[in-house]
């Protein structure tokens, strides 16, 4: 589970890269309307979880299942202010296919992963099979060769995690979607393309997919859980 943070970072990371090279000539995205169906569903979920949630009574996250979803409020101090979602769109085989979008000030970006989690257990031997980016060319299917670099920088972020959040220090944390009592709280280092990014994140096994209540980095960024929901995700591409 401590990894997964930064898997997911990585995947960000490296769809923005192969975005960037198709939209050169693109003007950038405006952000989200406050109104928006996402921003909407936010709202409707923080309303519903800000009672608090019960210290973990185990270490063991939730299984992934279709439908799980979460939202984080992102303050970033070089893009902006936004949001960021990932959700559980459908199953191929053992594989998950993750809807992730990223909408922070004026950057845009919207992917799909097919990813097999070898059993939702251990995250060290997580595969990635395929990639769906949105670019302003169209939706672009990336697999084999295409993904070759990728999924080296997926396997070498799982490499230096945790499948166990034991033996962490816990403490309590309120975010907008409430108040999760004895978080897990790591400190992480990740390496993407030559650039070293360091986190510290919180994490509770009662939120789906990223256990991640609140990620701050070193470079000030933050991001805190606004909403989540077991069942409910959307495909946002």
């Amino acid at each position: 589970m401590r990894a997964l943070p930064s898997l997911l970072i990585v995947l960000c990371l490296s769809v923005s890269l192969i975005a960037c090279a198709e939209s050169d000539k693109e003007r950038s995205s405006k952000p989200a309307p406050a109104g928006s169906k996402a921003s909407k569903r936010s709202a409707a979920s923080t309303k519903a979880t800000t009672s608090g949630v019960a210290a973990p009574k185990s270490t063991d996250r939730a299984a992934f299942a279709v439908g799980q979803w979460t939202q984080h409020a992102v303050d970033d101090p070089k893009q902006g202010k936004g949001d960021v979602t990932y959700a559980i769109i459908s199953k191929e085989g053992a594989a998950f296919w993750l809807d992730f979008k990223y909408n922070v000030g004026k950057r845009q970006m919207s992917f799909q992963a097919l990813v097999d989690f070898a059993g939702g257990k251990d995250f060290r031997k997580a595969t990635i099979h395929k990639v769906k980016v949105k670019t302003p060319a169209g939706t672009q299917t990336l697999s084999g060769a295409m993904l070759g670099s990728m999924k080296n920088r997926f396997a070498d972020a799982l490499g230096g995690g945790s499948p166990t959040l034991a033996g962490l220090p816990q403490e309590d944390m309120t975010v907008p979607a409430g108040t999760f009592k004895s978080c897990y709280r790591s400190h992480n280092k990740t390496q993407v393309f030559g650039v070293s990014a360091e986190s510290t994140v919180w994490h509770h096994p009662a939120v789906p997919i990223t256990t991640m209540v609140k990620m701050k980095t070193k470079d000030g960024s933050e991001w805190v859980l606004s909403g989540y929901g077991m069942t409910g995700a959307k495909a946002t591409m």
